[in-house]
């Protein structure tokens, strides 16, 4: 699974087998506890992912609520 735009928190209950976060802050990714591994990028000056086409059976996005 491929959590894009990801932090220090995931939104899964039950963690995927490997889940994989895509995200802009370093610090916050490292602080993800279910996290396989993270990937600093910045989707806004690259709008390409940086994986090979089929690396995951899943992609997530998820939006934190300020309300």
């Amino acid at each position: 699974m491929l959590d894009l735009m990801s932090s220090w928190t995931s939104h899964f209950r039950t963690p995927p087998t490997r889940l994989v976060l895509l995200g802009m802050n370093a610090v916050e990714l490292r602080a993800n506890a279910m996290a396989a591994a993270a990937v600093v990028y910045d989707l806004n000056a690259n709008p390409f992912l940086p994986f090979a086409d089929q690396s995951f059976d899943a992609v997530c996005a998820t939006r934190q609520s300020t309300t």
